[in-house]
C-alpha cells in the first residue's frame, strides 16, 4: 500500500470541493464557539445590511425615507433633506441558533457596523461619506465521506473575511424633487480552506509509518467600484395644523464587478505536529466576479408626529451563477415600517423618545437542491434624545426572525439581531452675525 499516492489522488478532489458543494451532507460542529454563518460559504458571503440603526428598527426601509436628522445611504437623494451636519456611528451584533433537524449550534458576534458623516452644503445640495461592511464570510463546517482504498475522510471547510465599502455621495434638490448618486470603493480579503483528514488510512496503516493530512488554501484580495443612484419626490398633500407629506422613492445600486487577486497553495502535515508542514504547488492569479444590481422602490406618508412606509426590492443575484447544487436566483423583498416621534418643546425625557417598528419578507437569494431559503423578521426600536433639543439621539434597533429551511437536512437560522447607533447633529458653516 502506498498511502501517499492516495493522498495526492484525494488532493486533486479538493479543488473541486472548493468550487462549490451543497450543504446537504455537511455539518456544523456543535462544540465550535466562533461565529458561523453556514450560507456564507457561497458567493461573496452574507451581504451586509446597509441601513443605520434608525431605519433598521423600521423594517430596514430606505428608498422612501427622508429625515433632517439621519443619514440614509440607501437613497442618496435623501441627503437633500439634511438640516444639520450629522455624524453617525453604530455597532451591530446577533445571537443565532442554527439547526437542521439533527444537530444544532448557537453562535454570536458583535462588530462595528458603520461610520458616516453628512452635511448640507446649500439649501439644495447635501453630501455624505462613510465606511461600512459590504459582505462577510464566516463558516466552520465539516463533511464525512468514504473513498475506495482510503476509507473514511473528514473534510473541514473554514472561511473568514470581510469586504468593506468606502462611499461618497451627493444629493441635489429642485422644488419637491431630489436626485442623488453614491460612489463606493470595495476592498477586503477572504481566506478559505479545505482540510482532508484521512481517518481510514490512519486506522489501517502500519503504526511505524506516517500519514500526512492535506489542506488547500485560497486567499483572495478583492477590490472594485460600484455606483448607486436615487430619486425622491415629496409633495405636501395636506396643509394646516396637521400637515401630511407623501414621499415616493426609487433607488438602484448598479451592477459592477470585483477584481480578485488569488493566492492558492497546498499543505501536507502530520496531525498534531505543526513542525512537519510542507507547502507546495503555490500559484497566483487574477480573476473577476460580477456584482448583482439591486433595485428598490417605496412610498411613505409623513404626518406631524408619525410616519409609515411600504417598500419593495429586487436583487439580480443570477450573476453569481451556480455552485454545485446551489443556484443563485433573483429575489424579491417586501418591507414595511413606521415610527411615532415627539412634538417639539417637550420637557420630559420620556416624551422625547421616538418609537419604531416594522417587518419584512425576503424570498432568499439561494436555492439548494431545489429548496428555497427565505428570510423574514420583525423589527422594533427607539430613539432617545441626548440633549434637551432632542436632535442628537441614541438609536437602538432589534430584529427577530428566521432564515433558511430544514428541508432535505439543510440549515435554518433563528436569529436575534441588534444595532446601537449614535447620531450627533450640529450646525456647520453657519454665518454668524454680530452687532
Amino acid at each position: 500500500m502506498k498511502p501517499i499516492s492516495f493522498i495526492f489522488a484525494v488532493g486533486c478532489l479538493l479543488a473541486c470541493l472548493l468550487k462549490g458543494q451543497a450543504l446537504v451532507a455537511q455539518q456544523i460542529d456543535p462544540n465550535i464557539d466562533r461565529p458561523t454563518s453556514v450560507y456564507s460559504y457561497y458567493g461573496l458571503g452574507d451581504m451586509a445590511n446597509t441601513k443605520f440603526a434608525f431605519s433598521r428598527a423600521m423594517g430596514n426601509i430606505g428608498a422612501s425615507l427622508r429625515t433632517p436628522y439621519n443619514i440614509n445611504f440607501d437613497n442618496p437623494a435623501s441627503y437633500t433633506a439634511l438640516a444639520f451636519s450629522t455624524y453617525e456611528v453604530g455597532i451591530g451584533g446577533h445571537r443565532t441558533s442554527t439547526e437542521n433537524g439533527i444537530i444544532s449550534n448557537k453562535s454570536g458576534d458583535m462588530s462595528v457596523g458603520y461610520l458616516a458623516l453628512a452635511f448640507p452644503i446649500t439649501k439644495f445640495w447635501g453630501s455624505a461619506a462613510g465606511i461600512m461592511p459590504y459582505s462577510r464570510t464566516s463558516y466552520d463546517i465539516f463533511k464525512n465521506d468514504s473513498l475506495a482504498d482510503i476509507g473514511e475522510v473528514k473534510y473541514t471547510y473554514i472561511g473568514d473575511g470581510t469586504l468593506y465599502r468606502v462611499f461618497w455621495g451627493n444629493g441635489f434638490r429642485y422644488k419637491t424633487f431630489s436626485a442623488g448618486v453614491n460612489v463606493s470603493y470595495l476592498f477586503g480579503t477572504t481566506d478559505k480552506s479545505i482540510t482532508a483528514n484521512y481517518i481510514g488510512l490512519r486506522e489501517n496503516f502500519d503504526s511505524t509509518g506516517y500519514i500526512f493530512d492535506t489542506r488547500f488554501n485560497d486567499i483572495s484580495q478583492h477590490k472594485g467600484w460600484v455606483a448607486g443612484v436615487g430619486l425622491q419626490w415629496q409633495p405636501q398633500i395636506k396643509e394646516g395644523d396637521k400637515p401630511l407629506y407623501l414621499t415616493v422613492g426609487l433607488s438602484a445600486e448598479l451592477g459592477s464587478s470585483l477584481h480578485i487577486s488569488r493566492a492558492t497553495y497546498w499543505q501536507r502535515f502530520l496531525a498534531g505536529s505543526p513542525w512537519d508542514t510542507e507547502l507546495y504547488n503555490r500559484s497566483y492569479g487574477n480573476t473577476s466576479q460580477s456584482l448583482p444590481a439591486t433595485y428598490k422602490g417605496g412610498v411613505g406618508l409623513l404626518g406631524k408626529n408619525w410616519r409609515l412606509h411600504l417598500e419593495a426590492q429586487q436583487r439580480l443575484n443570477h450573476v453569481f451563477g451556480t455552485q454545485g447544487e446551489a443556484v443563485w436566483k433573483d429575489n424579491w423583498r417586501i418591507s414595511f415600517g413606521g415610527s411615532t416621534f415627539p412634538e417639539k418643546n417637550n420637557s420630559s425625557f420620556f416624551k422625547n423618545i421616538s418609537y419604531r417598528f416594522g417587518g419584512y419578507y425576503d424570498q432568499g437569494a439561494l436555492q439548494i437542491s431545489g429548496v428555497d431559503l427565505p428570510e423574514y423578521g420583525i423589527t422594533f426600536g427607539a430613539g432617545m434624545p441626548l440633549s434637551k433639543r432632542g436632535v442628537s439621539q441614541l438609536n437602538v434597533a432589534f430584529e427577530g426572525g428566521q432564515k433558511g429551511s430544514t428541508e432535505k437536512n439543510l440549515y435554518q437560522d433563528s436569529f436575534f439581531r441588534f444595532a446601537i447607533g449614535l447620531t450627533l447633529n450640529d450646525i456647520w458653516f453657519l454665518k454668524r452675525k454680530y452687532d
